[in-house]
């Protein structure tokens, strides 16, 4: 006999139209036992140190705080907030996102570290090829004056106007003077983007009154392709080149990270990356119908016509980098406060259990000894999930309770520092450095067997590697398809799946898993638990930035042993069955 599910808690949700005000809570369960080392790194603050924020404005491109003195909200003026009340001045909602912090992560500068140290003959080009989309305002600037592109780390640290503009990361007039001329092809793709530094600000409001703009010598000018994911798309699709270790081609590419042509291969195609990531609702779904700016002195400017506000909240799914800019605030010095992060963290929260993922139980049964039942995970996101720079990666944890409210099965626990653990409480072979790869699965039987939604490279030879210029292609690439995935897409060339062949239940309509439970024994009733779990950061991808010991992967790695590395909870559901 089959009994159908009996929800205890489930994230249903159908596209980007609010998040919950109340998401699930951190995942406080799985083995109390912790296991390696947990011997404390010292941090030389000086490794991953940097300048303080300051003000430039070279003529060409100005820091967020200039914008900020009229794109913030003020106490005594009413421009730049919801119809409830809320805040939403552009300005505060940037300024501790990942955007405004991109020069400033820890996690990519480790990552860059890691790549010169491999790469050592390519040094130069990958310092300067990092900085386009992380520091553009300081790489586009010198290809404007024609002078030397700055490189990593000496672009961010040696002081001068033009790392300062590079610490702003993506920055208000960068993004804001990004030309329409080539978006949507090939040639816009890794950074190529094209910004004259004339001191345009295009928007896309209609008539925007220049009075007060063209006081600091910039000219608003109305134009929709602010609005696009083909904007978005300049630094997001990116195509790297795969190296050997004397900076020489080999002749493989690795399609780095693709979430644009996702899209466009997705149900959502005609739906735009700001759609979710610049909602134009507030967070209680009330309209944004306001001024869009107010006097340096903190008055509104009488003359401002309302228009409608896109929330520059920026929120994805990165809830660890928060933390690391919050809790080392005085090493990093992000432009926000540190309570600002904690907003950041709750709403990338809200924005997973919302907007990505759902899972579900299906034809739950007994026969015999044995319990059968189907997980079902599918994403609600316009594009894969997780999407972009493949260290992020999703999975599985399924329990089974017996009627004496014993745990008789469980797959893909994990302990305190994210890492999956075996039936014996033990990591994972394949969460170590030099690991086996966790294969896609469709079928599991055995604890120690987890469905891993990943991306994970190979190099030239095939072998995997976690090292993305070393990457010439996917091992695996069993990340969840968008609804509406089509397999002769035109670009499925550079978006196509990997290791999943054979799995008829991993479609476009999510993946489908089987299960089978051996209950001989156990009582009934049964009780299945099915949980999808995210990081921002895979501690398979964590191990292997360790392994190769540079100023920044040290220091970063201290930080990790202070901050809170559990998955995140996407959903989860229960369901139970009586027994014969």
């Amino acid at each position: 006999m089959m009994r159908w599910v009996a929800a205890a808690v489930v994230v249903v949700v159908s596209g980007c139209k609010g998040m919950s005000p109340d998401p699930l809570p951190r995942d406080t369960y799985g083995p109390t036992a912790e296991t390696g080392d947990t011997d404390p790194v010292v941090i030389d603050e000086t490794w991953l140190a940097l300048p303080a924020p300051a003000t430039v404005d070279n003529g060409r491109f100005a820091t967020a705080d200039t914008c900020g003195e009229c794109h913030s909200n003020h106490s005594t003026a009413m421009a730049m907030r919801d119809a409830s009340g809320n805040e939403v001045g552009p300005y505060d909602l940037w300024e501790a996102s990942m955007m405004a912090n991109a020069a400033r992560d820890p996690i990519w500068r480790a990552v860059v570290s890691v790549e010169v140290a491999e790469t050592p003959g390519a040094a130069d080009l990958i310092g300067e090829r990092c900085m386009s989309c992380h520091a553009p305002m300081g790489a586009t600037d010198a290809e404007l004056t024609g002078e030397a592109k700055p490189r990593y780390p000496s672009g961010l640290t040696d002081g001068s106007d033009r790392a300062t503009l590079g610490l702003d990361g993506a920055s208000c007039t960068l993004c804001h003077q990004i030309e329409p001329d080539n978006l949507g092809q090939p040639s816009s793709w890794k950074g190529g983007y094209i910004v004259e530094g004339a001191q345009k600000a295009y928007g896309p409001h209609p008539n925007p009154n220049t009075t007060y703009m063209a006081a600091e010598g910039w000219t608003p000018m109305q134009s929709s392709h602010v609005q696009t994911a083909e904007l978005c798309a300049t630094c997001h699709t990116l195509i790297t080149d795969a190296l050997e270790p004397d900076g020489t081609l080999n002749g493989g590419s690795l399609v780095e990270q693709a979430p644009y042509l996702e899209l466009k291969n997705s149900s959502n195609a005609t739906s735009t990356c700001q759609d979710c990531h610049f909602p134009k609702r507030g967070i209680d779904q009330s309209n944004i119908v306001t001024p869009i700016a107010r006097s340096p002195a903190g008055s509104d400017y009488g003359d401002l016509t309302s228009r409608t506000l896109s929330r520059h909240e920026l929120v994805g799914g990165n809830t660890l980098v928060p933390q690391l800019f919050r809790d080392h605030h005085d090493i990093l010095q992000p432009r926000a406060a540190p309570e600002a992060f904690d907003e950041k963290i709750a709403r990338a929260r809200q924005q997973l259990q919302t907007n990505t993922a759902t899972v579900a139980l299906e034809n739950i049964d007994v026969s015999g000894a044995t319990l059968s039942f189907r997980t079902y995970a599918d994403t609600v996101a316009g594009h894969k999930f997780p999407t972009g720079i493949p260290l992020r990666r999703a999975w599985l944890r399924v329990r089974v309770w017996d009627g004496t409210n014993q745990v008789i099965f469980a797959s893909g626990e994990h302990d305190s520092q994210g890492r999956i653990l075996d039936s014996g409480g033990a990591p994972l072979a394949s969460e170590l450095a030099g690991g086996p790869i966790a294969p896609n699965l469709n079928a599991i039987s055995d604890p120690d067997q987890v469905q891993i939604y990943e991306a994970v490279m190979k190099d030239l030879a095939g072998d995997p590697t976690y090292r993305l210029l070393r990457g010439a292609g996917w091992l695996k690439d069993n990340r969840i398809l968008p609804r509406g995935w089509d397999p002769n897409n035109v670009n499925i060339d550079l978006i196509r799946p990997q290791g999943v062949e054979g799995d008829t239940d991993y479609t476009n309509e999510g993946d489908r898993l089987s299960w089978s439970i051996d209950i001989t024994g156990r009582p009934a009733p049964y009780i299945i638990e099915a949980t999808l779990l995210y990081q921002p950061l895979g501690n398979r991808w964590a191990e292997e930035i360790f392994a190769v010991e540079t100023n920044e992967t040290k220091a970063l790695r201290a930080m990790l042993q202070t901050a809170d590395r559990r998955p995140e909870i996407i959903a989860t559901i229960t369901g139970s069955h009586g027994g014969n």
